[in-house]
């Protein structure tokens, strides 16, 4: 499935997942998906690279959080926007505007940037030298019921290879059991205090 200017795209396996689409956004999707016995809201976004075109995307979220009360979501993509000054490397122009619209944004929405291994900085152009820039623009970002609901969520930042930006893996696993708490005996210290026994 496609928005209409093909800016996202949304593949899903079928025999894992059942999806209805919710809403759609020229820089966005949402999906409703199943998946077992749980249900939750995934937003797919690829933002505009201007301050002024994300602005719509901004009101987007903020409309679908509203009819979201109570659910568990989950937003990822190329939201083309750092929050602070350390989020790109480079000799570049901040966009203090596009910045705080941005945080602006996530505050409105609740939500925050779910913890992720792998690569800080997820698109280079690629340049030689000096003129090589870093960004930190794509990210997994998350409401609270999403982390009460999938406590077991992995987040990567996957190598680039060829591409400008880095793959975004998200791999949600079922309750992790460990099996009952072991008991461990600590020896060394038993022999510890016996010895200042003697």
């Amino acid at each position: 499935m496609e928005n209409g200017v093909a800016r996202v795209r949304f593949c899903w396996n079928g025999s894992a997942v059942n999806y209805s689409l919710l809403s759609m956004h020229d820089q966005a999707i949402t999906c409703n998906v199943q998946h077992t016995s749980k249900n939750c809201v995934i937003i797919l976004v690829y933002a505009c690279n201007s301050t002024v075109d994300k602005r719509p995307l901004w009101k987007y979220l903020s409309v679908v959080k509203n009819n979201l009360q109570g659910r568990p979501w989950i937003i990822l993509g190329d939201f083309n926007s750092i929050r602070c000054s350390a989020e790109r490397l480079g000799n570049v122009d901040f966009d203090d505007q596009g910045m705080e619209d941005f945080n602006e944004c996530i505050d409105v929405l609740d939500i925050v940037e779910h913890h992720a291994k792998g690569y800080y900085y997820t698109w280079c152009n690629k340049r030689d030298g000096g003129n090589r820039l870093y960004s930190k623009i794509d990210r997994v970002l998350v409401n609270n019921n999403w982390l009460n609901e999938y406590p077991y969520v992995k987040v990567e930042i996957l190598d680039p290879s060829i591409s400008d930006h880095c793959p975004l893996f998200v791999q949600i696993k079922e309750n992790i059991s460990f099996g009952p708490k072991s008991f461990k005996f600590q020896q060394f210290r038993m022999i510890t205090l016996n010895s200042l026994a003697f």
